[in-house]
């Protein structure tokens, strides 16, 4: 019913190409805000609201008949989203009246260092916002390229999939009650607030409850044909070295990998115990931090970068 690729236009007009009854179109009003410098990837960069230039009818219309829909996009979040509630996509008329919302929750604030997605969706058996709403009930540590797909079948059967994976089930029962007049929004919702901030490869909406087999088919079909999926790697600089207190320590990728490879920081000593991990947070980001050595005991270590190809380690010495 809706398909948006993200094909670049000249104009600020992000087009509906479902050939699915009229398109709903949307509209992107402050262009200082978002990044669409190449075909496929749309980038929300600061707070800003797209919105459908006219309510998303055919949807509304064509779930309501069948009792199902199923949402699917291809996104990369920001490092830098609001603790909760970040909207990815909406279909609402206002903030308490929503039909569905896909969003974010959390990542790194002084409590957080993890984040994960969750749908809203209304029924006659939910409160008017679709709560109590449905997670991918997983911690991910890292920003990278995700494959999202909820659906849900006439029998009331949510099933959440991240990257082909099928990771939470869930019952939601009766009927979608939605309105007429909700229009779409992506990276906030009716109010302007909860913006989310990230790259849209595609996002899809069936009236339909797709298959686990469909699914696992749209996921290895990919986003887009020129994807960069070249393996992570990095510049490091650290010092001191010798290091007595603070280790101050600055990890460059040296090229863009969408994907997002998992890389992992780890300090060892000789025998391989493991005295410091942490996840990179971003993989095409700069990322600089400061460690404490003190607590180390003294001598010899390996700072090791760690990426699914390969590690590199480099000689550290705490005294």
């Amino acid at each position: 019913m809706l398909f948006y690729n993200f094909t670049l236009n000249s104009d600020t007009i992000i087009h509906d190409y479902s050939n699915f009854g009229e398109p709903v179109d949307l509209l992107v009003t402050e262009r200082s805000k978002i990044d669409w410098s190449k075909s496929n990837r749309f980038e929300i960069k600061e707070g800003t609201a797209i919105k459908s230039l006219k309510p998303a009818l055919k949807v509304v219309e064509a779930c309501k008949q069948t009792n199902e829909i199923t949402l699917e996009c291809w996104i990369r979040p920001s490092f830098e989203n609001s603790l909760e509630n970040s909207k990815i996509v909406s279909i609402s008329d206002t903030d308490d009246s929503v039909a569905i919302a896909l969003m974010q929750n959390a990542f790194d604030t002084m409590f957080y260092d993890s984040y994960n997605y969750y749908v809203a969706l209304s029924t006659k058996s939910t409160s008017a916002n679709g709560s109590p709403y449905f997670s991918t009930d997983n911690d991910n540590k890292y920003i990278t390229l995700h494959h999202l797909v909820y659906t849900k079948d006439s029998l009331g059967q949510e099933k959440f999939y991240l990257n082909g994976n099928l990771i939470n089930e869930n019952l939601k029962p009766n009927d979608l009650n939605w309105s007429e007049d909700m229009f779409l929004f992506l990276g906030s919702d009716h109010s302007g607030e909860n913006n989310w901030k990230g790259t849209y490869y595609l996002l899809a909406i069936y009236s339909k409850a797709l298959s686990i087999s469909q699914v696992m088919k749209n996921f290895r079909s990919g986003p887009t044909d020129d994807l960069n999926k070249k393996s992570n790697d990095y510049q490091v600089k650290y010092y001191p070295n010798p290091a007595t207190d603070k280790l101050l320590l600055e990890i460059l990728p040296v090229e863009v990998n969408e994907m997002g490879d998992k890389s992992i920081i780890q300090i060892l000593d000789l025998n391989g115990a493991v005295y410091y991990e942490e996840f990179i947070k971003d993989p095409n980001r700069t990322y600089s931090t400061s460690i404490d050595v003190n607590r180390f005991p003294k001598g010899f270590y390996f700072l090791r970068i760690v990426t699914p190809n390969n590690s590199q380690a480099h000689k550290l010495l705490v005294h």
